[in-house]
């Protein structure tokens, strides 16, 4: 019986220390604090902008803003170079077609862009494509 007592005694005793290790390590890290920044006009319109993705210094994003006047306000890609106004980005869009074009990603060399092309005016027939440079 007195074993007993003594195993248990030591494992709550090694349970403590090593709660007490972990409570002495978290307080170590390091901890950070980051604000985050609206883009001001013109990079942001009325419509919605979404899924930014960054290479060098321009941003490639998706809008549902008009790319012209009387167009149907579909997605698109654009792309924003500071100091500049944003443009559809023409090499990403499929020509001629009225389906919502979304979500770009590059590779890291900018080689191969994927991107989302939904069929449906709901958005929920979507497939994943990619284009090369």
């Amino acid at each position: 019986m007195k074993t007993k007592i003594l195993l248990l005694a030591i494992g709550m005793f090694a349970a403590a220390h090593l709660a007490g290790q972990s409570a002495t390590k978290a307080s170590q890290q390091t901890t950070y604090e980051y604000k985050a920044k609206r883009f001001a006009t013109p990079l942001n319109a009325p419509t919605a902008d979404f899924a930014p993705v960054r290479y060098g210094e321009r941003i490639y994003f998706s809008s549902t803003r008009q790319a012209q006047s009387g167009a149907a306000a579909i997605s698109q890609i654009f792309s924003f170079t500071p100091g500049e106004t944003p443009k559809l980005d023409a090499e990403f869009n499929p020509k001629k077609t009225t389906k919502h074009v979304a979500c770009p990603a590059l590779m890291p060399d900018a080689s191969r862009l994927y991107f989302t092309l939904c069929h449906d005016e709901g958005m929920k027939k979507c497939e994943i494509w990619y284009r090369d440079r």
